[in-house]
């Protein structure tokens, strides 16, 4: 009805990362090893990528639990406080979904609330970087 609905979170791959994002996703059973994408951005962030691949080389259900809770709980903070500013917002897994007038809104208090929670980790969602004020 002329009301166009976005859901922005932190699992949403930028446009044309899908590939990766997927690769990595499937670690455990390496294919993704040999992608072209995924040695730049291992040779670029060794120390991450090796953490990364150390935990999924072992039982990583010990890492993916508090992950999973920290997203639910940054997303339903962010739900609340999208709906006291009147925002008409839906959870959806790891997202939001609201109008596209209040992304950017939405957006950043996605951003601010994995700030809080995590203990100052900072992040881009759908496009919008939190910044901590200073």
């Amino acid at each position: 009805m002329g009301v166009k609905g976005f859901a922005v979170g932190a699992s949403q791959p930028p446009a044309g990362d899908t590939k990766v994002a997927i690769g990595f996703r499937g670690v455990e059973a390496m294919p993704c090893v040999e992608s072209g994408d995924y040695r730049w951005l291992r040779q670029r962030f060794p120390c991450v990528f090796q953490v990364i691949e150390d935990i999924k080389r072992n039982d990583h259900r010990n890492i993916s639990k508090p992950l999973q809770h920290f997203t639910a709980a940054a997303i339903n903070s962010a739900l609340i406080e999208a709906q006291k500013r009147g925002i008409i917002a839906i959870p959806e897994v790891d997202a939001i979904i609201c109008q596209e007038q209040h992304k950017d809104t939405v957006c950043e208090i996605i951003g601010r609330k994995v700030y809080e929670i995590s203990g100052g980790v900072t992040c881009k969602v759908g496009g919008v970087r939190y910044l901590v004020p200073a």
